[in-house]
């Protein structure tokens, strides 16, 4: 898929484009994250709480491999972009630090095809992992 001196992650996933099963939303989306999800136009074209699911995955399968540590789904906060079918996504430290700590920035692309959402961030080996640019981010980018 890459050049591995080039991407340092990849994180893909791909969900049926229908609503998650009763109960599944509130285990996995943050208050905001579903209200702006909910009140955008998104709701018409696609299963936004789906998408919301598989952007979390996608980021949380690029993360895995840079640093082997486990996240919960509260853990990463999602900020979805209808026009560019993108989003972002900020991972909190793992020790518990406040999303305004956060040291990770991760952006992917979405988009729907024949029912499938399918997702996918990249990672750039842009910089040596473990030291982060000046504003102490891994550049992310899809």
């Amino acid at each position: 898929m890459a050049r591995s001196e080039h991407v340092a992650a990849i994180g893909l996933d791909a969900e049926p484009d229908c609503r998650l099963p009763e109960g599944v939303l509130e285990q996995v989306a943050r208050p905001h994250e579903a209200l702006r999800a909910r009140e955008s136009k998104l709701a018409s074209t696609v299963s936004w709480d789906r998408l919301l699911f598989s952007a979390k995955e996608a980021t949380f399968k690029a993360w895995f491999p840079l640093t082997g540590l486990l996240l919960e789904f509260e853990q990463i906060a999602v900020s979805l972009d209808v026009r560019q079918h993108g989003f972002s996504a900020l991972v909190a430290d793992v020790d518990g630090s406040s999303f305004a700590d956060c040291r990770r920035r991760f952006r992917g692309r979405w988009r729907v095809d024949h029912g499938i959402i399918l997702v996918a961030v990249v990672v750039e080996r842009r910089r040596h992992l473990g030291a982060p640019g000046e504003d102490g981010l891994v550049t992310v980018t899809s």
